[in-house]
């Protein structure tokens, strides 16, 4: 097996800290995070733990959806939101470095 990147060790220590050690504590609110429909699904951030709303930019909301981890989708509704949609979501996610654009861990979770 070769080297893996960086962005992929992250992935796997923010899917640890969101799916399996989940401290509440830690999480922080996200409001208006825009996401792209592509493909009849959107690519969700690395540091979400739970989303709260899904809307559009009239900020009505969409009900159905289906959240698979890594992206949400929309196609087996019909299709009702077209590719390229800007959509908007709030969540719950783990922090986020300002300067690296990484995900911050709590002290203590290193080992994870």
């Amino acid at each position: 097996m070769g080297a893996m990147s960086i962005g992929t060790i992250i992935e796997w220590c923010a899917e640890i800290e969101t799916e399996v050690i989940g401290n509440w504590a830690q999480f922080e609110r996200y409001d208006k995070h825009e996401i792209t429909v592509a493909d009849g699904k959107a690519i969700l951030p690395c540091n979400i733990y739970r989303i709260l709303d899904v809307y559009d930019v009239n900020e009505m909301r969409i009900m159905r959806y289906h959240n698979n981890g890594a992206y949400i989708s929309f196609s087996e509704f019909g299709g009702s939101i077209s590719d390229g949609s800007k959509l908007y979501i709030n969540f719950y996610g783990i922090p986020i470095d300002d300067e690296t654009g990484y995900p911050l861990f709590l002290r203590g979770h290193e080992q994870a």
